[in-house]
């Protein structure tokens, strides 16, 4: 019988190993498939990263940075003959290998990947909440990480910057949040140094998993692609155009928060009570989804995310897509675009309860994909409150074409939960991707029941 994980992790222990050598941006963005994101686990990719090491002392020299990004064919993503433009942006790019080089590695997840049948029995369903539980203990783990390194960011700006970069905890800004390249508030990569960029990444990389990291490192390189497919000269596509904001004081045992934010990348944290972490909304694009042509032709860094929806889209039989599509037409556009509260989405499309048990195991692995996003044991966290709410409500709903030639749309949500991914602009070559908590958004809930206690006293 087909078996369903309910632990996020990569190999067989669930854990999750620091890479053996730091990855520049732009110079390796990991790849999967047909040149898009490829799994950690893979010896090339560990020998290719070992080989295009950026030193620190070297990252931020046009000429060094231009020679360490390289394909896996050899191939250079920028060449000694690129424009002056293009070498600068490279120059300010070598930021973030350095802070790939010198942040320190997150601890392994102490989680061990749970091997278990799904089945509709309450014995079952009360042993997996149990064992799925058992991350919350550590929550605190990230918070303290968390509020580490964002004193450590904070300690080495100067006055100016500090102010710039934060912001009051109550303060409207922290829902202010987007995935379009606007004017942001917050401080820049591009108004940093290199040890202060550094730091800021530091500070991403203690809620990403390394899966996520790539993703958000891939994403920033395609800032380069799309300067040069746009001849872009106004700085609109810029790959240091990322911002930190910090909202509140980070303390380990306090409510405070983060964002990490820039075209296509929208990370927002909020801690309460330094016991709890929240990472939503957050947002995840590609532009192109697929690069088609130069060096990078191929790159795909949502590749995974279409493919395994449309593997589950294809897997449901004629009765079963009657439900599960909701329209031939695709969709412009996520329904839930930066809304700062979002409900659940009508119509909720096809129920797990009323799927095979390969295709359940096949929409497991997809919402896992997602929350694999972030550092495991807030994915391990994340997929205990889905798992409690009730597996078999997870609903899957489509609109689209049903394959790649074709603009695609779906969503995946449950009592707790949405996901949207929706490939429409630029002729089916543009993705966006979001992920909502319809209590966790921004840890509206939690906090409000944190302010309401601190009024009373």
């Amino acid at each position: 019988m087909p078996r369903t994980h309910w632990s996020v992790g990569n190999g067989s222990s669930g854990r999750e190993r620091p890479s053996p050598r730091p990855r520049g941006l732009a110079g390796r963005p990991p790849r999967y498939a047909n040149g898009g994101v490829r799994k950690r686990g893979d010896r090339k990719l560990k020998n290719e990263a070992e080989r295009d090491e950026l030193a620190p002392e070297t990252s931020c020299s046009a000429r060094g940075f231009i020679d360490q990004l390289r394909l896996p064919d050899g191939k250079r993503v920028v060449t000694n003959g690129a424009s002056p433009l293009t070498k600068r942006l490279a120059r300010h790019v070598a930021v973030f290998s350095t802070a790939h080089a010198t942040a320190a590695p997150l601890r392994p997840s102490p989680v061990s990947r749970l091997n278990t049948h799904v089945r509709s029995t309450p014995r079952l369903f009360l042993s997996f909440t149990l064992m799925l539980v058992a991350p919350l203990v550590r929550a605190h783990e990230a918070a303290a990480e968390m509020a580490a390194a964002a004193k450590t960011f904070l300690a080495a700006l100067n006055a100016d910057q500090q102010k710039q970069a934060t912001y009051a905890l109550t303060d409207a800004e922290r829902e202010n949040w987007n995935f379009v390249p606007i004017a942001r508030q917050g401080l820049p990569i591009r108004s940093m140094s290199t040890q202060q960029a550094a730091l800021g990444l530091a500070l991403l990389r203690t809620g990403l998993s390394h899966t996520g990291m790539a993703r958000a490192q891939a994403v920033m390189a395609l800032e380069l692609v799309l300067k040069e497919l746009e001849k872009d000269t106004t700085g609109r596509r810029d790959p240091t155009g990322y911002f930190v904001t910090i909202f509140g004081e980070p303390t380990p045992d306090k409510s405070w928060g983060w964002r990490f934010e820039g075209h296509h990348l929208s990370f927002n944290f909020t801690v309460v009570d330094g016991k709890h972490v929240f990472f939503a909304p957050s947002f995840i694009g590609s532009n192109p989804a697929e690069v088609r042509a130069g060096p990078r032709k191929g790159e795909r860094v949502l590749g995974e995310e279409e493919d395994l929806g449309l593997a589950l889209v294809n897997a449901l039989d004629e009765s079963q897509r009657k439900t599960a599509i909701f329209s031939s037409q695709p969709v412009k556009e996520i329904f839930t675009t930066n809304k700062k509260r979002v409900e659940p989405l009508s119509p909720a499309g096809l129920s797990a309860a009323d799927m095979t048990p390969r295709q359940r195991e096949m929409l497991v692995g997809l919402v896992k994909l997602y929350l694999n996003r972030w550092r495991p044991d807030l994915a391990n966290e994340a997929l205990a409150k889905i798992h409690t709410a009730g597996p078999d409500q997870i609903t899957f709903a489509w609109a689209g074409g049903l394959d790649r030639s074709h603009q695609t749309y779906y969503r995946i949500q449950g009592p707790t939960f949405l996901i949207e991914f929706d490939n429409f602009q630029g002729k089916g070559n543009h993705v966006h991707t979001t992920v909502r908590d319809f209590k966790g958004d921004f840890g509206h809930d939690l906090l409000r029941e944190h302010y309401a206690k601190e009024h009373a006293r």
